[in-house]
């Protein structure tokens, strides 16, 4: 069984055998568009973009906390009806 070191070796010698091929070369006026562009659209205010992440927070979290109150009720229903019942105080407490 080889280690570490013997299939490094190997892997490092195959990769320096390898050619890769020749990066070509971006397009005349390319860098001069994408600078043009850049400058002709405004940045957006960064208190839109937090508002639109606030936002999207908020109602995610009221979605969540209305599902879970949604299957909490029926737990909680039966404890709504001792509380709303004529048993005395104490019996209320001790059922809680």
């Amino acid at each position: 069984m080889k280690n570490a070191d013997q299939v490094w070796l190997e892997l490092a010698a195959a990769s320096r055998g390898s050619k890769l091929p020749p990066i070509p070369s971006v397009p005349y006026g390319f860098s001069g568009r994408v600078v043009a562009r850049w400058l002709a659209n405004p940045a957006e205010d960064a208190a839109e973009l937090w508002m639109l992440f606030g936002r999207r927070g908020v109602f995610g979290a009221a979605t969540v906390m209305l599902m879970l109150v949604a299957l909490n009720y029926y737990g909680l229903s039966g404890l709504w009806d001792t509380l709303l019942g004529v048993e005395p105080f104490f019996d209320v407490l001790h059922a809680l």
